[in-house]
């Protein structure tokens, strides 16, 4: 019999809280369709070098024009507390990326351009206006105007820094000649051709000194031309240089965007220094059955970490969970020039954890931060190194995403929500200190002051 009053007390002590909790939930509005699809989603976040800067991509609802809006903002660290400010408002800019300095952030804009830039073969041209093709901006991280650093009829769907912050190198659909342009419009006239637009990429590298100089005398002489590094037959789906300057890494897709063949995926590097110079870029993995996802280069420019969405690397095609794996540069470059036909050697991370990775950041240490997936939670976790424990770290029950690290500080940048707190973007003093975390924006808090709906999470056991 005291067992029984003990249990009915503990329900009694516990339902009253709930009780008052589901009391003040009645009391707040109900959520609107409306106020739903206005929300804020975050594309993208670099913390800066020096980890005293966020950069983040906003994404919200343009009614009036019928589209989705994306704009830069930048938060900066002040004293004890810090300070949001919108960077760009043409709701044309996303991929931003700090500058090794800390100095610049690039970024990518469809915006339509101010003015065509005077070259002397636009001045032969009949005056016409020019599209809106992506083009990579760079913005002081200070403020001002943004300027464009690329030019042209191609669009530019990835670039990266050079390590000394002094320019820029980007990607671009190979360009027709004017001979092709002429032959092609004499034959097709304005007929689209199936899959006629499906060419390679060329890869360029552009001085920012020359354009930025450039810029600021209006444009009055011929711009600045671009060195052409590199050329693949694939589209460039994402870049980035070492930190040490010797490589050039791109992602490779196929040229229509589909997945047709598993022999357009892959991670090809190209050297930079005249000791490593290729013909071509190198084909760092070999014929994998991957479809790659992301890479980033670790803080020593010894090894890329990777994922993939679909596949596998270390044999037969498979649908794994995601997974992040390391390659050491000098391993694979030796064992692709003796069996070319080879691949690895792999480490996996986290090979342990049951759950899914969904994210991933290299720490100053070349430690891994990463987000993974157990149940209906996503939580983050620390490991030292491939063999070391993947340690889950003190944190919010939630959702840990879009992960961000510091190349000179501690401190790391993430998007965070839950069922009661809907994202936002937070910093947090360091990886081992993720629960110290403190929100930066507060786009969503319409959420906070609205009546949501309650989850469940339910458990079965799969074959």
């Amino acid at each position: 019999m005291r067992k029984l009053r003990l249990w009915v007390f503990v329900v009694a002590f516990i339902s009253l809280p709930t009780l008052l909790l589901a009391q003040q939930a009645q009391q707040k509005p109900p959520l609107t369709l409306d106020e739903f699809f206005n929300s804020v989603a975050f594309d993208s976040l670099q913390i800066s070098p020096a980890g005293n800067a966020v950069v983040l991509t906003t994404e919200r609802a343009d009614w009036k024009a019928s589209r989705f809006r994306t704009d830069l903002w930048l938060y900066r660290v002040e004293g004890s507390g810090g300070r949001l400010i919108p960077l760009t408002q043409s709701g044309h800019d996303s991929a931003p990326h700090w500058s090794p300095d800390g100095h610049w952030i690039a970024f990518l804009s469809d915006r339509a351009p101010t003015a065509a830039p005077e070259t002397e073969e636009s001045a032969e041209e009949d005056a016409a206006p020019e599209k809106s093709v992506t083009q990579v901006y760079v913005i002081s991280a200070t403020g001002g105007e943004a300027f464009p650093v690329t030019f042209g009829e191609e669009a530019v769907h990835s670039f990266a820094w050079s390590p000394d912050s002094g320019s820029v190198y980007y990607a671009t659909r190979q360009p027709l000649t004017k001979e092709q342009e002429a032959a092609h419009k004499k034959e097709w006239q304005d007929v689209i051709r199936f899959r006629e637009q499906e060419r390679g990429d060329v890869i360029r590298r552009v001085d920012l000194a020359a354009i930025h100089d450039w810029n600021a005398k209006g444009n009055v002489a011929p711009q600045p031309p671009p060195e052409t590094v590199a050329s693949t037959e694939w589209y460039a789906e994402q870049m980035a240089r070492s930190p040490d300057g010797r490589w050039l890494a791109f992602r490779s897709d196929s040229l229509s965007r589909r997945e047709e063949s598993i022999a357009a995926y892959g991670i090809y590097l190209v050297s930079l220094t005249p000791e490593n110079r290729t013909p071509a870029p190198v084909n760092l993995f070999g014929p994998t059955q991957a479809i790659f996802d992301r890479f980033l280069w670790s803080r020593d420019s010894r090894k890329i970490f990777f994922s993939f969405l679909n596949g596998a690397v270390e044999g037969p095609y498979e649908d794994a969970q995601s997974r992040v794996y390391s390659i050491d540069i000098a391993q694979a470059l030796a064992r692709r020039r003796e069996s070319p036909n080879s691949t690895g050697p792999f480490v996996r991370w986290g090979a342990k954890f049951f759950g899914a990775i969904t994210g991933y950041a290299a720490l100053p240490d070349d430690a891994l931060l990463a987000a993974g997936r157990l149940g209906t939670e996503v939580q983050p976790y620390l490991q030292a190194g491939p063999s070391a424990a993947f340690a889950k770290q003190s944190g919010w029950a939630g959702t840990y995403e879009t992960l961000s690290s510091a190349a000179h500080s501690p401190h790391i940048a993430f998007v965070y929500s839950s069922l009661e707190r809907p994202s936002e973007v937070y910093l947090a003093p360091s990886a081992q200190q993720i629960d110290q975390a403190r929100p930066i924006t507060s786009f969503n808090k319409l959420f906070t002051e609205r009546a949501l709906p309650q989850g469940t999470p339910f458990r079965w056991t799969a074959e």
